[in-house]
């Protein structure tokens, strides 16, 4: 893969500008610009590098609802964003780098989308692409809907169908790539994640819930290689990989082509079943990768571990139409 940053007038101005505010002489109190031939000398990049450190942020929404053209809504009551005790949500409070974001713009080359799956060559382009790089993230974060409600609209039809737990979820790393294109974005994110439980609480007696207890979602747990049991989670390894949402890149080798297959968002009009025109959201939605889940609880039962291996979807599509 080649990357070829941008470098032009403005962020050239981008650059003095975050001279004049940053640069400090021996009495901090006055700002001294810089003449032009200095100036000239500076050459701006192509991205910007946050460092997150530190953080702690509660949140608690009273109610979240999306409402349907018939009236129909779903909520959620007193939505809450916590670090999985009750405590607010906590970011990069370890040692190291984690929390170093770096973001970068430029022309990338990739590999066409068009007929990716046939047996068509592809070939390599440049496009212009929006990159975010997490190598190392540390967090402490959960979601909390203490009541989930659904209504179909009419009187009375509202329906409290209990309570969703997810969390605490830990992201050692993650990446995001978005290109645009006609009528919307193309994009990829992969990612490692970690999650201590994912319950479900359909009423409130103590067995009546699902509860799907140390998830694992990445790249591969080596399935079928010696030492490996998807039934003994004490034998899968840890280093998994990343989990991925589309492929902005394919493979531009001239010895081993292949078409790129991004993940996108398009807003548009499409015909419903009875062929009249509606707004609606498109996602295509390719990934891949593995899951595996330490334990299901289900009604009180013990259904032991799980395994989702080898995920691959090529094609996978969904429109919301409101």
């Amino acid at each position: 893969m080649k990357i070829i940053f941008f470098r032009n007038l403005a962020s050239k101005l981008c650059s003095f500008a975050f001279l004049m505010l940053f640069f400090s002489p021996a009495n901090a109190s006055a700002l001294a610009p810089i003449d032009n031939e200095a100036l000239d000398n500076i050459t701006g990049q192509s991205g910007i590098t946050l460092a997150v450190s530190n953080v702690e942020v509660f949140t608690n929404i009273d109610r979240l609802s999306y409402i349907a053209s018939d009236n129909g809504f779903i909520e959620f009551y007193d939505f809450r964003i916590t670090d999985g005790a009750n405590g607010p949500a906590r970011y990069n409070f370890g040692t190291g780098a984690a929390g170093v974001i770096y973001m970068d713009l430029g022309a990338v080359e990739v590999s066409t989308t068009e007929d990716w799956d046939l047996s068509t060559s592809p070939e390599s382009i440049y496009k212009g692409m929006l990159g975010v790089n997490v190598p190392e993230w540390d967090q402490q974060v959960a979601y909390f809907i203490p009541d989930f409600v659904f209504s179909d609209g009419t009187v009375g039809g509202e329906k409290h169908l209990g309570s969703i737990l997810i969390g605490a979820i830990d992201l050692p790393n993650y990446n995001y790539f978005s290109a645009p294109h006609g009528s919307g974005v193309d994009w990829e994110y992969g990612f490692e994640m970690h999650i201590d439980h994912m319950a479900y609480k359909y009423n409130e007696a103590l067995t009546g819930a699902l509860c799907f207890e140390d998830i694992h979602i990445g790249r591969s747990f080596d399935y079928g290689l010696a030492g490996d049991n998807p039934a003994d989670p004490g034998t899968w390894k840890t280093d998994i990989g990343q989990f991925t949402i589309g492929d902005m890149f394919g493979n531009t080798d001239p010895l081993n082509l292949e078409h790129s297959n991004p993940a996108r968002f398009d807003v548009g009009v499409i015909n419903d079943d009875l062929g009249n025109p509606q707004g609606a959201i498109g996602l295509q939605l390719p990934l891949s990768g593995s899951v595996r889940l330490e334990n299901v609880d289900f009604g009180g039962v013990d259904f032991g571990p799980g395994a989702i291996d080898g995920i691959t979807a090529h094609r996978l599509e969904l429109y919301l139409i409101p």
